[in-house]
């Protein structure tokens, strides 16, 4: 019985992550950056969903670490979900240490990303933070700004994809199917769907060759 009351609180901690994920995302998506804040004095009602506190907090995520701030909001939800689930709480821990990592990466590469019309702010999309190490790391590379910023740019991109992935729990087998599931859109399977969707026969002789290799491939694909 003690087990189960056990239990039971810890999924209701767990189910209180979700919620503040939640709340986290709500308030960064209702936004605005002249709610008043602590940095903005106004006697207009605040617009964002939390009110002022929400304002407030949106505002220092939004200057720090920009639009990377969702991932911190993800990191909550989908950790809530997969704690009161019990589905991977085993490496939980080894895995969330590694999320400060991906919102840093992501805050860097969100500098990459030019700000719309509608962005009122003197930093980029990735904040200070973004900003600061984007800055550091482009002194650092011998070759031009445009350049620096645009290879910066795709490896903070696949940093950030990778990191956010491990630290939200992606495992190998997701990987797996999700390319068992795009090598079975793009496959035509026989001569009668080929000539409907309008694809060319090959004329080459080794072409039943060439189809068993690629048999073969998407085999150690799902196979690994």
């Amino acid at each position: 019985m003690q087990e189960a009351l056990e239990r039971r609180g810890k999924e209701l901690l767990c189910l209180m992550l979700v919620l503040a994920g939640l709340a986290v995302a709500a308030m960064l998506v209702s936004y605005t950056p002249n709610d008043p804040n602590w940095m903005v004095a106004t006697d207009t009602p605040p617009q964002n969903l939390l009110g002022r506190f929400g304002a407030s907090m949106s505002a220092i995520l939004i200057m720090i670490i920009g639009y990377a701030s969702y991932l911190m909001a993800a990191g909550l939800v989908v950790w809530g979900l997969r704690l009161t689930l019990h589905k991977g709480e085993e490496r939980a821990l080894s895995r969330l240490i590694m999320l400060p990592f991906a919102i840093a990466a992501c805050s860097v590469f969100m500098v990459s990303f030019p700000p719309g019309s509608g962005w009122q702010h003197s930093f980029s999309l990735g904040g200070l933070f973004g900003d600061t190490v984007m800055g550091v790391l482009v002194n650092i590379l011998p070759v031009s700004m445009n350049m620096s910023i645009a290879v910066l740019g795709v490896a903070m991109g696949v940093a950030s994809l990778g990191l956010s992935g491990y630290a939200l729990g992606v495992t190998r087998s997701v990987f797996v199917s999700l390319n068992t599931f795009e090598l079975s859109r793009f496959r035509i399977p026989n001569e009668n769907a080929r000539s409907l969707l309008g694809v060319p026969k090959f004329s080459c002789p080794f072409r039943r060759e060439i189809f068993a290799v690629a048999d073969v491939l998407r085999c150690k694909v799902i196979v690994n």
